[in-house]
């Protein structure tokens, strides 16, 4: 055969490559005014590859490219998901985080092994002269020093409260 092979008609009318017994083995066709061109299967089964109108493509099951598969579902598998399928990674993958967030401390435990308020007393005035350490369990809170020389002349302390 040279040139082109035409179909003409307004009907549905197919392309069809028949087994020996007659039945369809594949068939290509559209609809006019359809959704674009089918591709089937014929006896095979499996329903109809579509090319659609829209430039979309549309598989009856899973489409496989390579070693990576895209599930009917949308689920997908490959190698950059270690082998499985993209579900069980995530998964996988949230449960160990999850599982490294429980084994942290909980406010329960921080809040009974851990200080949870400090305060401190009123300011106490002590003179500077002669002051060579802190006093125990307090902190220093402030100091004057009112003839500019470096050092300071008062010296304020608060108590620590646990």
């Amino acid at each position: 055969m040279t040139g082109n092979l035409t179909l003409r008609s307004d009907e549905r009318m197919h392309f069809i490559i028949q087994n020996a017994d007659g039945s369809a083995r594949a068939y290509f066709y559209k609809d006019k005014g359809g959704d674009g061109v089918r591709l089937s299967n014929g006896v095979d089964g499996g329903g109809d590859f579509l090319f659609g109108k829209d430039g979309e493509f549309y598989s009856p099951s899973h489409i496989h490219a390579g070693g990576a598969v895209l599930n009917a579902n949308g689920d997908t598998y490959g190698s950059v998901w270690g082998n499985q399928y993209i579900s069980a990674w995530l998964s996988n993958n949230f449960a160990s985080r999850d599982n490294n967030i429980n084994t942290r401390a909980t406010w329960d435990w921080v809040n009974q092994n851990f200080i949870t308020n400090v305060r401190y007393s009123a300011e106490r005035q002590v003179g500077a002269a002669g002051v060579w350490t802190y006093h125990s369990n307090t902190v220093l809170t402030g100091f004057n020093n009112v003839d500019g020389d470096f050092s300071a002349e008062t010296l304020f302390w608060s108590e620590i409260q646990i």
